[in-house]
């Protein structure tokens, strides 16, 4: 069971912030995040990351952290993990 925690500003588009993924194999973070989008209750998340420059340049658009160390291309998630998707914000 992997736990997904969402941030604000965007995670009030979640039903709730929070989910528990069943993940038999451990797979690499951007094919997990394509499992997370293909899940109904997270597609409004997903569209409004897109909203901010996601797509196919997710990582880039969104901190995604597995186990609080940032996530790359090459990151692996697995059972037990707890994957955070948090918005970066800059202001002053």
């Amino acid at each position: 069971m992997v736990r997904v925690k969402f941030f604000p500003p965007i995670a009030h588009r979640v039903i709730e912030i929070e989910h528990s993924i069943e993940l038999g194999a451990g797979m690499k973070a951007v094919d997990f995040i394509d499992l997370l989008r293909s899940r109904p209750e997270l597609a409004a998340y997903f569209a409004r990351i897109d909203d901010y420059g996601g797509g196919d340049d997710f990582l880039r658009a969104v901190i995604v952290m597995v186990n609080d160390k940032v996530a790359d291309d090459t990151c692996q998630v697995h059972d037990g993990d707890i994957v955070k998707f948090i918005l970066p914000l800059a202001g002053g």
